[in-house]
């Protein structure tokens, strides 16, 4: 997480947003134990639950921020090693998709029908 505010540059104070996470990864590593054995005298598989769902969450969250939206996730090596050509398909898939369906073509049938 440390790493990952390092490089977030749209953070107005970029000291501010890095004490605030290492101060909750600090307090998170000192509650997980106690939170751990608390929950695991309910219910044992309890805790696996929990941490294995926030951390999906997370994962899922990780996918809203400003540089992961509407990006293509790579799915090749050489996606991830020449990301701007993947850039530039992803444009140019885009453009072929508004040029196939132009908007003021396209009529939309919303009028009511009378009978």
């Amino acid at each position: 997480m440390l790493t990952f505010m390092l490089d977030y540059k749209t953070i107005g104070h970029p000291n501010l947003g890095v004490s605030v996470c290492s101060t909750l990864c600090d307090v998170g590593g000192i509650v997980a134990p106690f939170l751990l054995y608390r929950l695991a005298v309910i219910w044992l598989e309890l805790p696996l639950i929990i941490f294995g769902s926030l951390a999906f969450v997370a994962g899922g969250l990780v996918l809203l921020l400003p540089e992961t939206r509407g990006v293509p996730l790579p799915e090749t090596i050489e996606d991830i090693e020449f990301p701007e050509e993947v850039k530039e398909k992803a444009a140019l898939k885009k453009q072929q998709l508004a040029n196939l369906l132009p908007n003021d073509d396209v009529s939309t049938n919303k009028e009511p029908a009378t009978v």
